[in-house]
């Protein structure tokens, strides 16, 4: 498998397939997905895309010498604004109204009060009154107009952190920091302002591994309807991290090789992947399904389980990973194909709450599938090479 693919990873879909006899129950609130020898049954993209989403908004983020976005580190929205953490700014956060006007940026990257050394991911509060930032040791409160308020200190090595209900907070440990380091965790629930723990789970180790080198990396985030779904590379598990404990999810079954397996406990070096071991790279559920994409072999596959009939579809790509892999680092377009005027469906943040996803397309993305004849000329007909990014947001369906 091309070394590219595995350090960046790639997805999307066009023909769907379906299988009415892979899923197994594994306990009360856990799903065995198999991922091999599915029948191939033919299965409209587009009728499946109008069971989700009932409207969708493109909303293109004005371009200005303050507002210029290379790539986004996280995204989140209110019902008046779109917040964007850029991967490449002295500022922390772009503030944008829902049409896409920019406002102004503001958490400025530094020491001082209001100021971001590492930001890491955004989020609002549940009441909709306040926007966190979290960062390496701490977490940063302002309100929607990006006004600081506060900064919480926190002295445990988290990477990843949400909020999943009234001030409790759902975190990863750092990537790439061995397990063995002081004060080092898997998962965990805590509360913010107390720093009570809830629960922690950090038996992610392997006898076959050194402790010193064993650690964390490859992770993706999903909020779940109770909280936030996590999934690590050393596991073939989602776990579900409520207010309530740590729970898994759906388990995986990947049949990868040994070599692999072994190879995703090490934090240093890449794994060690065949072309017949899956990568599950990104998920989200979406009412009654579960949706999640993988790459294997350099071919790219998009899974939906249906919870509902109890059906599990996929389908495999038309592009190539390594053909798209500078386009978007969530290769977007590698989603529900509904033909050439819609973009493709891929959500990468969920808000069960709001009933909403959203997404982001590059420029580069947009003005690739126009070049294939894969998107109308006249839609988001204004973008050039340029061009910020285009944010969707897709309405979901109840």
């Amino acid at each position: 498998m091309n070394k590219t693919v595995i350090s960046c990873i790639a997805l999307c879909s066009l023909a769907f397939f379906s299988c009415t006899d892979h899923m197994k129950k594994t306990e009360e609130q856990t799903l065995l997905l198999e991922m091999r020898n599915l029948n191939n049954i033919a299965f409209n993209e587009d009728s499946l895309l109008k069971t989700i989403v009932s409207d969708i908004e493109y909303i293109p983020l004005e371009e200005t010498e303050e507002s210029l976005i290379a790539d986004m580190l996280d995204i989140c929205l209110t019902n008046e604004y779109i917040y964007v953490l850029p991967t490449k700014s002295e500022y922390g956060v772009l503030q944008f109204d829902r049409k896409g006007n920019f406002i102004k940026r503001f958490a400025k990257r530094g020491n001082g009060p209001g100021e971001i050394g590492l930001p890491q991911t955004i989020y609002i509060d549940k009441a909709g009154e306040f926007l966190f930032i979290s960062d390496f040791f701490s977490v940063h409160k302002y309100d929607l107009n990006g006004n600081f308020i506060e900064k919480k200190e926190i002295k445990r090595p988290f990477g990843y952190q949400y909020l999943i209900g009234d001030d409790i907070v759902a975190e990863v440990g750092r990537e790439y920091i061995p397990f063995a380091a002081p004060g080092m965790f898997g998962l965990g629930i805590f509360n913010l302002s107390k720093g009570d723990t809830i629960a922690v789970k950090s038996d992610f180790t392997s006898n076959k591994v050194p402790l010193e080198v064993t650690g964390i990396k490859q992770v993706y985030c999903s909020n779940s309807p109770q909280g936030l779904y996590v999934k690590l590379a050393s596991n073939d598990t989602i776990f579900n991290l409520t207010v309530n404990g740590i729970m898994p999810a759906y388990i995986f079954d990947t049949e990868n090789s040994e070599s692999y397996r072994t190879s995703s406990f090490n934090i240093k070096g890449e794994d060690d992947m065949k072309d017949s071991d899956f990568l599950i790279w990104d998920f989200c559920e979406i009412g009654n399904l579960f949706m999640y994409r993988a790459i294997m072999g350099n071919r790219i596959h998009i899974y939906i389980y249906d919870k509902k009939n109890g059906r599990l579809y996929c389908t495999e790509s038309k592009y190539n990973p390594n053909d798209i892999i500078m386009l978007n680092r969530t290769f977007s377009i590698g989603g529900l194909y509904s033909g050439n005027d819609i973009l493709p469906f891929a959500p990468y943040r969920i808000f069960p709450q709001t009933k909403c996803a959203i997404q982001y397309y590059t420029a580069d993305e947009i003005l690739y599938m126009k070049d294939r004849g894969e998107l109308s000329a006249s839609i988001l007909s204004t973008i050039n090479e340029n061009s910020n990014p285009v944010i969707a947001i897709y309405h979901i369906k109840s």
